[in-house]
């Protein structure tokens, strides 16, 4: 929950001051931190699947709510 929080947040501080392709980058970003934590925590892939969507679709939220 805290992650999507802080997604959401970040989509909106970006939303406020960046066009929308700074969403590429900061999607890519996401997952793949997101995806290398999840995985070397050694959880499933399907864990690591869950944790890549929660900050992207964060992300692109907070960021139409920042328009």
């Amino acid at each position: 929950m805290a992650l999507l929080i802080a997604t959401c947040v970040a989509g909106i501080f970006f939303g406020l001051y960046y066009n929308f392709l700074v969403l590429i980058p900061l999607t890519l970003a996401a997952a793949a931190t997101c995806s290398a934590a999840a995985l070397l925590h050694g959880q499933s892939i399907s864990s690591a699947l869950l944790a890549i969507v929660i900050p992207a679709v964060g992300l692109q939220g907070g960021y139409m709510i920042g328009l």
